[in-house]
């Protein structure tokens, strides 16, 4: 019973590996260019601040990291169950920043 709740345990981690690396690596390091890697993620809501060395130009980057900091929350209206006013969490928006290399 043991070995099978470990190997159940072990393919439904792997499953999640694959399944949660795949947006990850759209946005990774050397995924495309570098306006691609920029355009995925203002497609997914992000606000994307650029830091680039070199002053090639940015078709010719390579992205050499992305962080995706911590969505900024902020507190507006709202109403609880019994149409009271109260303050609920409301995510404004996300930042990446990507480093290029040019």
């Amino acid at each position: 019973m043991r070995q099978s709740l470990i190997a159940v345990l072990a393919a439904v981690a792997a499953v999640a590996v694959s399944l949660g690396g795949a947006a990850v690596a759209a946005a990774a390091p050397g995924a495309g260019n570098a306006n691609d890697v920029i355009n995925e993620l203002k497609a997914n809501g992000y606000r994307v601040i650029i830091t680039k060395s070199g002053a090639g130009d940015m078709s010719k980057c390579t992205v050499t990291s992305v962080e995706k900091q911590s969505p900024v929350t902020d507190v507006g209206a709202g109403r609880d169950a019994q149409n009271y006013p109260t303050t609920v969490p409301v995510t404004s928006r996300k930042i990446a920043v990507v480093a290029l290399r040019c």
